[in-house]
């Protein structure tokens, strides 16, 4: 999975090396452009942050069908 602009470093592309299609807490997550390695607790930051605004935008469609 890509992540546009998500380095901390560099601002450039995050890729998670070790599951292409579904971004996990425990993932090897690196710059493309300039190579810095996420942290361990940087990850799970991350990943908690994406999975929040992924639920964020199901419930208002969801909120929303129920009116």
């Amino acid at each position: 999975m890509m992540i546009l602009k998500g380095c901390p470093k560099c601002h450039g592309d995050l890729v998670a090396e070790t599951s292409p299609r579904r971004l996990q807490a425990d993932d090897d997550i690196v710059c493309i452009q300039c190579g810095y390695y996420l942290r361990p607790e940087q990850t799970r930051v991350l990943v908690s942050r994406i999975m929040r605004e992924l639920q964020a935008r199901r419930e208002p469609a969801l909120s929303g069908a129920r009116r």
